[in-house]
């Protein structure tokens, strides 16, 4: 018992052509907004980093770094009794803490602290910026910095060099993102006293990011679609000649010699081309078909006289009628006898 073929799958030329066009299309508008979107916000943290740069010059100007020190190894006079920041009585403190100031005056979207390493390698706050502004918020000097409630290693690695942020970071206790960059502080010999964290209010970042990119996912969404149907105009187009083309050949298998016409095109294709090109074939189709046609009917007269012919010489040569013509032989002499 013979197996029946497996049947093949078929898929229409129209979704051939147009599902990789729209895959294409599709992965180049994915890659362009996202590297876009990277784009702006390279330049928006670009922008933070000079602003952040230039606050870092400012304290270097203003801030000192042996008198840190000595705040530091001496200690600060401090009555714990007053609590803080009125206990704090030592004039190199607030001498230091005016620098803060006026970064705070210089640029009002900034929060600045200090802090430093104690001898058992265990991290303390120096300055805060907020014992002036707002006291209850503040650090006092020689807090210990608990790791758990900040970025523990982070604050390590300022001491070594300048790092900063790769993203913003987010405050969830205030609702307010932030641009970060721990610069250490060096004294006159060069030594690493404390480090200095700058942070730089951002909410105007996320908000600028997060309009830009729903402006970017609106623009792209709509050059988006307008490719994909341009794409999908130009798929139909194509795909409706060649579907032309298919039934013209279907007419021909049954009989049909009728030429395809097309709808005259400023600008020919292949398609134009391979319909001009059927209809030549028709034509040369539907002449050979009919001199086959006259050819078979002159065959057919040949075959059939060929068969007369072959029936009669069939009677001739026969015993019955070579007698029978005999017979008539005789009749014809006595008939002209008489």
């Amino acid at each position: 018992m013979s197996q029946k073929a497996p049947r093949k799958l078929t898929l229409s030329l129209s979704y051939k052509i147009l599902i990789p066009l729209i895959a294409l299309v599709t992965a180049i508008f994915i890659l362009s907004y996202f590297g876009l979107q990277k784009y702006l916000r390279e330049t928006i943290y670009g922008i933070l980093g000079e602003e952040t740069s230039a606050i870092m010059d400012y304290a270097g100007e203003c801030l000192d770094g042996d008198v840190l020190k000595s705040l530091i190894e001496d200690g600060a006079e401090y009555d714990e009794e007053a609590g803080w920041p009125d206990g704090m009585t030592d004039e190199r403190y607030w001498e230091q803490q005016s620098c803060l100031d006026t970064i705070y005056q210089f640029n009002p979207r900034t929060e600045i602290y200090t802090y430093y390493r104690e001898e058992d390698g265990s991290l303390a706050f120096g300055l805060d910026q907020w014992a002036t502004i707002d006291p209850e918020d503040s650090f006092s000097f020689g807090m210990p910095i608990v790791a758990e409630d900040t970025d523990y290693d982070k604050l390590l690695l300022g001491l070594e060099g300048i790092y900063r942020y790769e993203s913003l970071k987010y405050d969830a206790e205030y609702d307010v993102y932030y641009y970060a960059t721990i610069v250490p502080i060096e004294d006159s010999s060069g030594g690493t006293v404390g480090g200095l964290v700058i942070y730089l209010d951002a909410n105007w970042v996320a908000e600028s990011l997060q309009e830009l990119s729903n402006t970017l996912l609106l623009f792209f969404a709509v050059i988006y679609v307008l490719v994909v149907l341009l794409v999908l105009f130009i798929t139909r187009s194509t795909t409706r000649q060649l579907a032309g083309l298919k039934a013209a050949a279907s007419r021909v298998a049954d009989g049909d010699y009728t030429p395809i016409t097309f709808k005259p095109q400023v600008v020919g294709d292949e398609v134009s081309s391979l319909a001009a090109l059927f209809n030549i074939m028709l034509d040369k189709v539907r002449g050979r078909e009919e001199s086959l046609k006259q050819e078979v009917v002159e065959l057919r007269i040949q075959i059939d006289e060929q068969k007369r012919k072959k029936a009669v010489s069939e009677i001739v040569d026969t015993e019955f009628f070579q007698e029978l013509h005999s017979r008539a032989t005789q009749m014809r002499k006595r008939t002209q006898k008489k």
